[in-house]
Formats: C-alpha cells, structure tokens, sequence
C-alpha cells in the first residue's frame, strides 16, 4: 500500500509543485494577510456612489471572445476591436488548437455546459485620485513594486473555467462583498504543461488538472493570491460579487511572500 501511495500520480504531482516553494513555508495557492491594516471600502465605495470608475480593457482579447467569434457572436465581444485582432489569427493552427481547447474544456467541466453560466467579470479602474489615497496607505516596499489596482465586479453567472491570470501571477485579493463563492485551485498534470506553454494556453478542463485546495475567501479580509497557478471560481447562487485586487505585475506569488515576511507579516 505504501509504494502504491509514493508511486501514485498525485503524490507525484504535489512533489512537482512544492518545488517552486523555494523554502517559503506558507500555502502553495492563498495566504491570509493576518496583520495588513489597510481599509479600501470607504475609497472604492465613494468611487462607486459617485461613479468615477471606468472599465479597462485588456488589450487582447479574452478566451470568451475567441469563443464567441468561433461561434459567430460578434455583439458579445468585449469591444469591437478584438474582432480584427482575432481574425488575424483565425486561420493558423494555434487558433483552432484553442477554439477546439475551449469548446473541449467548457464540455468538460461538468454540469456547466450552458455557456450563459460563465461568469462575466468586469475588470474596472480607480480614478488617480481614488488610487492614489490607497496608495497613501500602503507600505513603502509595496509602493516600489509595479502595482496596479483593480476593482473587480462579478456580475453574473455561476462559474469560471479552470484558468491562470492572464496579466498578473499573484495579487492582493480584498472582498467588498458577501462571502458566497468558492474558488478552488489545481495542479495541471505534467502531460498537459509542454502542450499548454507552447501555445500559451491559460484555460484548463478537470481531466487535466488535480485540485488542491478549496477556499471561500472571506469579507474584509487581506489575502495573497497566487494567480499563476490554475483555479476556478464558483458562484453556485449567481449573486453579484465585489472585490479589490492590488496586482503585482512583475513578482511572482513567492516572491511577495518572501517580500512580506522580510517586512515583518505574518500570512497564515
């Protein structure tokens, strides 16, 4: 039985990952920020009142909008450009690699398979006045970081696929809003990583992917977020939901919790 268990996949896999651990003992996947002060509610919830928020568009296009140009759904585009930035593409073999990735993945999922289930997320900035009373709070050895912030508004839908963040490996994660979604994390298996780096692919099904941890993060609360690594998020009751991420651009998960501890934190 005991060679069976260290012989078997997962244990195999999880021996894979704690290697990038580099001897930061916190979790693999979401840390607790017990001891960080900082309150962003009063700042984002005037921004919000008086609406002085403006939503930001990522400069390529979103996996959805590959999907639903593959269908022919031009007016569910996130903005019209990204129509001639995909067409660009469509005739190459990384294109139809990916239109099939996506279709295979949403099959896949499990009892998700109407595609008006998947979350819309809208990404939305701060004005610089907004940001910058954030920023005033914030330690020095964050404000010399490349950070960005991002108030993020989950506004329907019960699920995302299982992905990694696109633009940021790990973030400051802050909800505004009820605790009702769970978001879980993955190892992707070592058969699917070659494929997947080679043509840049961020989206995942369950049949390549072992799940690690579940967490429902909680209202008020600092968390350290380990975007690079592949999670989906969960919204079984399709409430809305409202939160603040404070995104490093260029350090990794590890490297800010190293960043953190240096600095005297405490991350549980």
């Amino acid at each position: 039985m005991l060679v069976r268990l260290l012989s078997s996949q997962s244990v195999f896999y999880s021996s894979i990952d704690h290697i990038s651990a580099e001897g930061v003992d916190i979790n693999l996947y979401v840390s607790e920020l017990t001891d960080f002060a900082v309150d962003p509610r009063a700042v984002v919830f005037d921004a919000l009142d008086n609406h002085q928020l403006a939503e930001r568009l990522n400069p390529n296009p979103y996996w959805s909008d590959i999907y639903n140009f593959s269908k022919g759904q031009f007016d569910k585009l996130h903005d019209p450009s990204y129509k001639d930035i995909i067409d660009t593409t469509q005739d190459t073999d990384q294109y139809n690699k990916t239109v099939t990735y996506i279709n295979d993945s949403i099959d896949k999922f499990g009892v998700f398979k109407d595609e008006r289930d998947i979350m819309k997320i809208v990404q939305i900035e701060l004005t610089p006045q907004h940001e910058q009373t954030i920023f005033d709070q914030l330690p020095n050895f964050i404000k010399e970081q490349n950070i960005r912030l991002t108030v993020q508004n989950m506004e329907s839908g019960t699920f995302t696929q299982i992905h990694r963040d696109h633009d940021r490996s790990c973030h400051m994660f802050y909800l505004l809003s009820n605790p009702d979604v769970e978001t879980k994390w993955y190892l992707l298996k070592p058969e699917h990583r070659a494929w997947a780096l080679e043509y840049n692919i961020g989206s995942f099904g369950p049949v390549q992917v072992i799940e690690q941890i579940s967490k429902t993060l909680q209202l008020n609360t600092w968390y350290l977020f380990n975007g690079s690594r592949p999670h989906s998020v969960h919204n079984p009751l399709n409430k809305p939901r409202l939160s603040l991420t404070l995104d490093f651009i260029d350090l990794d998960y590890f490297s800010v919790a190293r960043l953190f501890m240096d600095h005297g934190f405490n991350l549980k």
